[in-house]
């Protein structure tokens, strides 16, 4: 593996941002959220509430962290690492998408990846944080410290 190269948080941010730049292309929520509503009486929408990936995420009914194993052991039972509690099924509670963003193929796989909401055939984002620029979303610093092997050193 290559060696992470340690660059200013100002360096990190320009990176960041031009991976935004050449990565992300542009916001579609109103389009996105009107298919998705008009799905539910038209069968003839692009794309439907059951089209999204990674719309839910597996949560331990006992202590409410999100789940890193998501298939049973031997005894077909999950185990939370967080409380080592076994149970039959994860609570399966659905990721709260406050925009929807238009990506290349590329990010859009990567973020299905990371268990991020995407619906794939379109090429869509479901970000679950608002708020602030994408490029200090902590899922693109990770991507970008992955695949351009920088992060920053969080001095100012």
């Amino acid at each position: 593996m290559d060696k992470i190269k340690e660059v200013s948080e100002t360096e990190f941010q320009d990176i960041c941002s031009d991976f935004v730049g050449k990565e992300v292309y542009m916001c579609s929520t109103h389009e996105t959220e009107y298919i998705l509503k008009k799905a539910w009486e038209d069968k003839e929408a692009p794309f439907s509430w059951d089209d999204i990936e990674n719309g839910y995420i597996d949560i331990c009914p006992s202590c409410g962290e999100e789940l890193d194993i998501t298939t049973p052991d031997e005894n077909d039972e999950y185990c939370c690492t967080a409380c080592n509690t076994s149970f039959d099924n994860p609570e399966n509670n659905p990721q709260e998408i406050f925009e929807w963003w238009y990506v290349s193929s590329w990010l859009c796989d990567k973020l299905a990846d990371l268990g991020h909401p995407v619906i794939k055939d379109y090429q869509l984002w479901g970000r679950c944080t608002t708020g602030q620029a994408i490029l200090l979303d902590g899922v693109i610093c990770n991507i970008v410290t992955e695949y351009r092997h920088v992060k920053s050193n969080g001095k100012y």
